[in-house]
């Protein structure tokens, strides 16, 4: 954020919160502490479920999650169906739908396990990742909007050397270059770095360096 001369301020999170679930016919509820008012057999569900979570998540490996324990078994797994396995009550799997809509921006049906894992490791836990009191993932907000990460990005690279409606249809990569391809040009790389939400960049075939273009 210095880098790019972009100023921070602390999400407003002190005073009543207005906590909404189950469409036009939930209940509102309000609240003052960091998670929402739940009902304490959701409150003991979220316990529990929080523990298993966060037990796995000490075990992932930040930096390269295919080295975690277990990893193609949790890379298979969806987190709606290990919230569905683990959660005994149907708020908190609604719960846990609103805050991945919320902080990925995707169903739970569209993520897979380990990548949330990963995340929530490398925020510190799954209460860190989604909260927003002193310390947590979502404590600050970038004044102005968010857009001015990508556009002074776009500025330091040059807005010529910016391509839009050019959407990436493969990506291979080996020990020393990579090749971004889209439906008209190929792109030769050091590195590429994917920040589009999962279901969006799974949807671009990563083949074997055998077939890609020359």
């Amino acid at each position: 954020m210095e880098e790019l001369g972009l100023e921070t301020y602390p999400q407003y999170n002190i005073g009543k919160k207005v906590h909404h679930l189950g469409g036009p016919g939930g209940k509102v509820r309000t609240y003052r502490t960091s998670i929402p008012a739940l009902s304490p057999l959701v409150l003991m569900d979220l316990t529990q479920l929080l523990w298993k979570i966060d037990r796995l998540c000490a075990t992932v490996c930040i930096q390269d999650p295919w080295r975690t324990p277990n990893a193609v078994e949790l890379d298979s797994m969806t987190l709606h169906s290990y919230i569905t396995q683990h959660a005994w009550t149907a708020d908190l799997k609604e719960e846990m739908g609103l805050c991945s809509r919320s902080v990925f921006g995707v169903e739970p049906s569209q993520m897979s396990f380990l990548f949330f894992l990963m995340y929530a490791a490398a925020a510190g836990g799954v209460l860190p990742l989604l909260e927003s009191t002193p310390g947590a993932a979502q404590e600050f907000k970038i004044k102005g909007g968010t857009q001015q990460l990508s556009q002074s990005l776009a500025e330091r690279v040059g807005w010529q050397n910016v391509r839009l409606g050019s959407a990436v249809a493969a990506i291979w990569q080996d020990a020393e270059w990579a090749k971004v391809a889209t439906a008209t040009d190929t792109f030769l790389c050091r590195s590429v770095i994917v920040t589009c939400p999962p279901h969006l960049a799974g949807q671009c075939a990563s083949p074997t360096s055998a077939d890609s273009p020359n």
